[in-house]
């Protein structure tokens, strides 16, 4: 049983997805809190059209395809993903990776620019901005995320990217390595 003291929703969410078998019935739900997530799912059994909740049948032995899409400059933020940088050590781990490949062609660390200290955020926005630094971001912000997902067992059938997202889909293809696909977007 779900409650809100002992068990966070993110740990219910993460047991449910990776400990248990999957059925052919299948439920998924939008929530911003844990009470929320018990009050939908208590009331599923009365109310199957309530609003943010989907319910279907898969059908027996089909795997659906997956897709990554990575997208191009634009998408930028100071901050973006830093909360995934805190907690998930996959996503850190491969940041960390991109910042150290990084910092010898760019002068200046990545992560540097993504999580300033606070009161810094408007200097580095500005320096976000510019093309030599976006596009690197970007591209590691988006190769550590897909890295994030393969780890927790979501394998692409196929990658696609728009603008400098092909660039990162091509490297989780295998058309080159992780370090010569942040030298030529750094270039």
């Amino acid at each position: 049983q779900l409650t809100t003291q002992s068990n966070p929703l993110a740990d219910f969410c993460f047991t449910a997805n990776t400990g248990r078998n999957h059925s052919r019935h299948r439920l998924a739900l939008t929530a911003a809190s844990a009470e929320e997530a018990i009050t939908k799912l208590a009331a599923f059994g009365t109310d199957t059209k309530q609003a943010g909740l989907v319910h279907g049948e898969v059908a027996a032995n089909s795997r659906p395809r997956l897709a990554f899409l990575f997208t191009g400059q634009g998408s930028q933020t100071v901050n973006m993903g830093r909360q995934l940088y805190a907690t998930q050590p996959t996503f850190r781990a491969v940041l960390d990776q991109c910042d150290a490949l990084l910092q010898p062609l760019l002068g200046r660390s990545l992560l540097a620019i993504l999580y300033p200290p606070a009161g810094d955020e408007s200097a580095m926005a500005a320096i976000l901005q510019q093309t030599a630094y976006t596009q690197p971001a970007l591209f590691a912000l988006e190769y550590a995320l897909a890295s994030l997902w393969r780890a927790w067992g979501l394998e692409p059938d196929v990658v696609i990217g728009h603008s400098l997202g092909e660039y990162v889909a091509a490297c989780i293809a295998g058309v080159f390595s992780l370090a010569d696909g942040l030298k030529l977007v750094a270039e």
